[in-house]
């Protein structure tokens, strides 16, 4: 598990999801059949409404997530993925690769109008072109101090209080670090980058529990 992405991937989709309100259209889940795979393409594609300054407008929607021990290297490797849709050099070739594999693995669901879809996710419609793109990036880490906050905390309530006085403390820092870090790129500071930073004891310890959720629960279902 500790090599496996597909963990971030559904943490990012809960978030986008519920958080966003923005509709997954298509993932990579399916075809993860071995390593190579979740290398290919971003963490899923998603379409909604979204608030750009003080309107909303249509958005396209392009995820990553990084479940990593350290925050600044989740950071990095994150935004260093996300380029790859805006450096001139390859955003045309991963741009148009995503909307295509987006389109083929479609995820279909009652409701919803497949052809409006198709047209959201083509560069060469008029719907497309007048979306704006998002970035939703999931940032999971080990974060130092949480160790000690779970040993100070007498319940959960108390824990919850104590990680949110802890990230207010830290979020000026880090927004800082990641606005040095976006500036680092030409073409990053175009677009609107979405983060949701989740700090934790342990990001093995989430993807064993991912897992035994997941797979234990099939093998539940198959017995």
């Amino acid at each position: 598990t500790q090599s496996d992405g597909k963990y971030g991937e559904l943490l990012l989709f809960a978030l986008v999801e519920s958080v966003l309100g923005c509709k997954m259209v298509a993932h990579k889940i399916r075809s993860l059949s071995n390593f190579k795979d979740q290398l290919k393409g971003s963490d899923g594609v998603f379409l909604g409404d979204y608030f750009c300054g003080d309107k909303i407008e249509p958005a396209y929607l392009i995820g990553e997530s990084k479940v990593m021990g350290v925050g600044s290297t989740a950071i990095a490797d994150a935004l260093s993925s996300i380029n790859r849709f805006h450096d001139p050099v390859t955003a045309a070739e991963f741009l148009s690769t995503e909307l295509i594999v987006a389109r083929e693995t479609m995820i279909e669901s009652e409701g919803v109008n497949l052809d409006e879809l198709y047209d959201r996710l083509n560069p060469q419609s008029e719907k497309f072109k007048k979306q704006n793109q998002i970035h939703p990036i999931l940032i999971m880490y080990n974060h130092s101090q949480m160790n000690d906050l779970e040993t100070k905390a007498n319940n959960v309530e108390e824990l919850e209080n104590l990680i949110k006085s802890e990230l207010e403390l830290k979020k000026e820092a880090l927004s800082k670090y990641i606005k040095e870090k976006v500036e680092g790129y030409e073409h990053l500071g175009k677009v609107f980058l979405d983060f949701f930073i989740v700090p934790t004891n342990d990001v093995d310890a989430f993807r064993n529990s991912m897992y035994f959720e997941i797979h234990g629960q099939q093998f539940k279902e198959k017995q």
